[in-house]
């Protein structure tokens, strides 16, 4: 599930013609280093980093990049 977040969130920062430099300047709370093994998949987010980086792009709770993460794993799950 974490790396389908990771995913979900590289895939919405291209989208918008945003670079993971964005997210670290917008999220100060977290260094570099913490933000990017999260966005290789490496570590997972927290559900309060989830919250703030939809909050960031303003997505409202249907468009919550967990949930595209949730409804895809559940696919993914559905087709094995």
């Amino acid at each position: 599930m974490a790396a389908l977040y990771a995913e979900e969130l590289r895939m919405e920062l291209a989208r918008r013609k945003l670079t993971d430099a964005w997210l670290v300047a917008n999220m100060e709370s977290r260094s570099r280093t913490y933000l990017k093994e999260r966005l290789r998949g490496d570590r997972p987010f927290n559900i309060d980093d989830c919250d703030e980086i939809d909050e960031l792009l303003g997505l409202s709770m249907e468009e919550s990049l967990m949930l595209r993460a949730a409804e895809r794993a559940r696919a993914e799950r559905a087709t094995t």
